[in-house]
């Protein structure tokens, strides 16, 4: 056996990372070719003395059946000493290497784990409410906990909902060519979906009414002034909640909620 990549290692597609000891397969391969070569020389043997009448047609298909196996046969043996190089099937990094010099592998067992980073896909969930304003193809961020932000694009918006947690599954791909950027990170994602307008009302502007209503004092369309409350809203679980439910709340007021606001 050959290591010719270490646990570690950046490999390219078709980058040999192992070769295993071909064995007693060479010599067999050997035999193999030699045998082909006899058979094909006795199929056209066959075939000449078919065409003059001195062998009949069972004997040709006889030793067509011959060549044929024999090629089978060569063919096979070939592609087991091919199996013996481990070539990376794509760009990414060895993440694992089950073997070392000296051990014996048997068929079908694991020897190395390659782990493709370009792309990455952030993983994530929403609700329902959320899920029908996401498509697939929409620009996304992608921020890590050490701040870094990554563009993405949505690549997955699942059909079905999480049985335990009623929400959706999405995937976020972005680009990691220098495969900077590890497996199993934690990250914040944010999808640009659509918009309304708005405005920031900073704390300075309420006021309170004569009983004590905090609210905002503004214009209609007479020039009146008029007054208008602050409502209480749900910032927290408001897509687990529908319209008529009682819940026990937690207020932290509007005024705290609008002092957050201004503060970002």
């Amino acid at each position: 056996m050959a290591l010719l990549a270490r646990k570690g290692d950046v490999v390219e597609s078709g980058q040999t990372i192992l070769r295993l000891d071909p064995g007693s397969r060479q010599a067999a391969l050997s035999e193999a070719k030699a045998r082909v070569a006899q058979t094909r020389l006795e199929y056209k043997a066959m075939t000449e003395l078919r065409k003059k009448g001195y062998r009949a047609e069972a004997n040709v298909a006889a030793a067509k059946a011959a060549l044929e196996g024999a090629l089978a046969n060569s063919g096979r043996i070939e592609r087991d000493i091919a199996n013996t190089t481990l070539r990376a099937p794509h760009h990414g990094v060895l993440a694992g290497q089950d073997v070392e010099l000296g051990d014996y592998v048997m068929e079908g067992q694991a020897l190395a784990t390659l782990t493709d980073l370009d792309p990455l896909l952030a993983e994530g969930r929403v609700s329902e409410r959320e899920r029908a304003r996401i498509q697939v193809g929409m620009p996304a961020t992608v921020r890590l906990l050490d701040g870094q932000r990554h563009a993405g694009v949505v690549r997955f918006v699942s059909p079905a909902a999480d049985p335990a947690t009623r929400t959706f599954p999405i995937e976020v791909e972005i680009e990691n060519p220098a495969l900077r950027v590890v497996a199993g990170l934690t990250a914040e994602l944010t999808i640009a979906s659509t918009t309304q307008p708005a405005h920031l009302v900073p704390a300075s502007v309420l006021t309170l009414d004569e009983t004590g209503t905090l609210g905002l004092k503004i214009l209609d369309s007479d020039d009146t002034v008029r007054f208008a409350p602050v409502a209480r809203g749900i910032v927290v679980g408001g897509d687990y909640v529908a319209a008529g439910s009682r819940v026990d709340a937690d207020d932290a007021g509007p005024l705290h909620l609008l002092l957050n606001q201004a503060q970002r």
